[in-house]
């Protein structure tokens, strides 16, 4: 099962129930919008449903595969400015996400004694096609402006207010 479900959700903060008893369904593949005003809940739908905050109750109202994960982007993350801009986006624990990350170091530091290496992360990265991650994550960026992807701080991370939720449900 790669779907994420979500039933019965509830989450108060204070006095104030945010939301009461939603329930939704996000299948594999899904691009998924969260719009409303300001102050509707939003945020705060994705800070439970990433875990990063907690639901009201005793009983996960989630069911999803072992492994599902979702992240997403905050309105004000904190960047690591010791990270490239491609460093930072490809930060996940998601194995073909560390596959591109060592084949983008062994590339940018090549040697003789790294092409063994070179070679089995390649086909790694090729039994789990990661490398159309890989262009797609170049291919956004390029599309947001940044084109030096090996720059580092926050000056080229600016990010509007907005956030980005991103769910997986294709891992191991």
């Amino acid at each position: 099962m790669s779907d994420f479900i979500v039933e019965k959700l509830t989450k108060s903060v204070g006095d104030k129930t945010v939301f009461k008893e939603i329930s939704f369904i996000i299948h594999d593949l899904d691009r998924i919008g969260i719009i409303g005003v300001n102050g509707t809940g939003k945020t705060t739908l994705l800070d439970v449903v990433s875990e990063r905050i907690g639901f009201d109750g005793d009983v996960s109202p989630f069911t999803k595969a072992n492994g599902y994960k979702i992240a997403y982007l905050t309105q004000e993350p904190e960047f690591d400015d010791s990270k490239t801009v491609l460093d930072t986006v490809l930060s996940s624990d998601l194995r073909e996400m560390a596959l591109i990350r060592e084949y983008e170091t062994l590339m940018a530091e090549y040697s003789e004694e790294n092409q063994a290496r070179l070679e089995k992360v390649m086909a790694e990265m090729d039994s789990l096609d990661a490398w159309s991650i890989e262009s797609e994550v170049k291919t956004v960026l390029s599309k947001l402006g940044l084109s030096d992807l090996s720059q580092k701080g926050r000056g080229p991370l600016r990010w509007s207010s907005s956030s980005c939720a991103v769910g997986s449900g294709s891992l191991e």
